[in-house]
């Protein structure tokens, strides 16, 4: 948490949602994936105050970014892409991370499906 705090205050971070912490392991994240030839697609909102904790949101979307760049190493550079989208719906936060390497195994959980928008990095 410390390492990650001490990055966001050395560099402007790329994906801006409006919660620092969020900025902080969003921006960890496809500073990785863009070393393993991944391209980062990212539409994130975050509210500045959430009743989620600071480990959960540091924790799961740390773990589908990694699961999802995990899944990419198979692919050639050219076909490595994730899609990040992460909202405020009412009073929950909705993350979807969608990539290339799950084609034909795409499922929507909970009837719910994402957004394709959302800045290149």
């Amino acid at each position: 948490m410390e390492s990650l705090n001490a990055e966001l205050n050395r560099i402007e971070p790329a994906i801006k949602t409006g919660n620092r912490m969020a900025d902080a392991i969003l921006n960890s994240k496809a500073s990785l994936a863009r070393a393993k030839g991944i391209h980062i697609i990212a539409d994130a909102n975050v509210a500045v105050e959430l009743t989620t904790s600071e480990a959960d949101l540091r924790i799961i979307p740390g773990n589908l970014l990694d699961n999802a760049m995990e899944a990419h190493l198979s692919l050639e550079e050219k076909d490595r892409l994730i899609r990040i989208y992460i909202e405020m719906k009412h009073a929950q936060l909705y993350i979807s991370i969608i990539n290339t390497a799950s084609r034909g195994k795409h499922r929507k959980l909970d009837g719910m499906g994402a957004a394709q928008a959302g800045r290149e990095f």
